[in-house]
């Protein structure tokens, strides 16, 4: 079974589908990927109970600073039980559970305030139920989708269960982009593809969550990018099958420089 993450790693480049899927070369996550790894954690697990937190705790009367704390309050627990659990990882990593939990709770301080801002204006507008369906619409975490007959699955972060329809959702913790990458792109046209197909519903676009800054850029998705997908589908399965190693691989600095693969690669890099 191919999954969403071959095809963007195709997209990045295609000798990392032939080094991870045909030799099943495994390298150790970098500290970056941990860090990723634990940030993803905390945005998950919070979102999954804010929902339920602020339905039972608030009142019509409930004060800016109250919401604010009880926001607060739950993220912080998210991120201990997360930094926790992940703990050796970390440190194998060279990662302080420290110095990022000192950082997630700086983090964490400011988001409540904003997301507190906008449960309280939507509050001055209507009931609290109602703000808080405004805010935090109902969602399913971490949700895998398989379909057989495609050969394709993957593990959407968030899907946001709107009257329209489904949407899918992708967390991102490192660098903001005003436009989707190729990849990014990617990834959320497999998830709307393989949505469609589960679900019976079109669904036109999909969201990048930028955690770091609590930020949502909704990207389209259309039948052009769902084709392509399709098409990319058959070049991974193509290479994994046949174990065909690619003979034509664009060698780039910046991406070969950041590859953790590249000690691996046939392909002289250089670096």
């Amino acid at each position: 079974m191919i999954t969403v993450t071959d095809l963007c790693d195709y997209v990045w480049c295609p000798h990392l589908v032939y080094l991870k899927k045909v030799r099943r070369i495994k390298v150790p996550p970098t500290p970056a990927m941990v860090r990723g790894t634990v940030l993803h954690k905390v945005r998950e697990d919070r979102e999954a109970r804010e929902r339920i937190v602020l339905t039972n705790a608030l009142e019509e009367s409930t004060p800016f600073s109250e919401i604010q704390s009880i926001i607060y309050s739950n993220g912080y627990q998210c991120a201990k039980n997360a930094v926790l659990k992940f703990r050796p990882r970390l440190e194998k990593a060279g990662i302080d559970p420290i110095e990022l939990m000192s950082f997630l709770k700086q983090e964490l301080k400011l988001e409540s305030i904003v997301r507190a801002a906008r449960i309280k204006r939507a509050m001055a507008a209507t009931d609290v139920r109602t703000a808080i369906d405004i805010v935090l619409p109902d969602q399913r975490a971490e949700e895998m989708i398989e379909d057989g007959p495609l050969g394709l699955r993957g593990r959407i972060d968030k899907i946001d269960e709107r009257r329209s329809g489904p949407v899918p959702v992708d967390y991102k913790t490192g660098a903001y982009h005003d436009e989707p990458t190729p990849g990014q792109q990617v990834q959320l046209a497999a998830y709307a593809l393989l949505l469609e197909r589960q679900r019976g519903r079109p669904v036109p676009f999909g969201i990048i969550e930028y955690t770091a800054i609590d930020r949502q850029v909704p990207v389209l998705i259309d039948d052009e990018h769902k084709e392509y997908v399709l098409a990319l589908l058959d070049e991974v399965k193509r290479i994994v099958e046949q174990r065909e190693e690619p003979k034509e691989v664009e060698i780039k600095k910046e991406k070969c420089g950041a590859c953790h693969y590249r000690e691996h690669c046939t392909y002289p890099c250089g670096f």
